[in-house]
């Protein structure tokens, strides 16, 4: 859906009872997700959806929600195209709880990962 439709989506799962709430980041290639993820990666790439605006989302429903915990999860290309830094800052200004990358290597992960700390 697009982001009108996922905030008003996000709000109705805290209602129903959602606990925490897992928002995917757009990739072009996700390779790790299967074909009910990755249709709606492709549906969310020709809205023109990006990380930006992912992060923009959690801004805009954390204006109503500020407790509901909310875990990004994606692909760390779309993370290094931004910056750690410029990631790490937007994330945190925006109220995100949590970070899934599924293709970081751990041995790789430390900076990132102190960084969000």
């Amino acid at each position: 859906p697009d982001t009108d439709a996922s905030l008003a989506l996000m709000h109705e799962l805290v209602v129903s009872g959602a606990d925490i709430i897992e928002l995917g980041i757009p990739f072009s290639d996700p390779s790790s997700d299967g074909p009910v993820i990755q249709r709606g990666v492709e549906r969310a790439l020709a809205g023109g959806t990006t990380l930006a605006d992912t992060l923009q989302l959690v801004a805009r429903f954390r204006e109503q929600d500020d407790s509901t915990p909310i875990v990004l999860m994606g692909y760390l290309n779309p993370i290094e195209i931004m910056g750690y830094e410029a990631f790490v800052k937007a994330a945190l200004e925006v109220g995100i709880d949590g970070v899934l990358t599924v293709d970081m290597p751990p041995a790789e992960s430390s900076t990132l990962h102190t960084m969000l700390r």
